[in-house]
């Protein structure tokens, strides 16, 4: 075999040894595997637990929410009232000046 010849095969053993290696490093390994696995888990525990603390938030929002609702419906009932009120007193001046009209002429 001379230099040439030695240079050929020297250079295809590289390629083949290149091209092996590459297969192998991009294949997963277990222990890649079992860290993806584990990073999965730890991201699905971490976004169940997001949601139970969205859930348990809505939950407070709706309480809130019925809440200002019962305090709306207290302050319509009172601005009711109070209209209701004026209203009378309204009547009460009107028959009032109509009484001093009245005594007045």
């Amino acid at each position: 075999m001379n230099n040439e010849e030695y240079k050929k095969k020297y250079q295809q053993q590289l390629q083949i040894v290149r091209r092996i290696w590459l297969e192998e490093y991009q294949k997963p390994r277990k222990g890649d595997t079992a860290d993806i696995e584990q990073t999965i888990q730890a991201f699905m525990k971490s976004l169940e637990e997001k949601e139970k603390e969205l859930q348990e938030k809505d939950r407070e929002y709706q309480e809130k929410d019925r809440e200002l609702q019962e305090k709306h419906k207290e302050l319509q009932e009172k601005d009711r009232e109070l209209q209701e009120n004026e209203e009378k007193l309204q009547q009460q001046d009107i028959v009032i000046l109509e009484k001093d009209r009245d005594h007045q002429v």
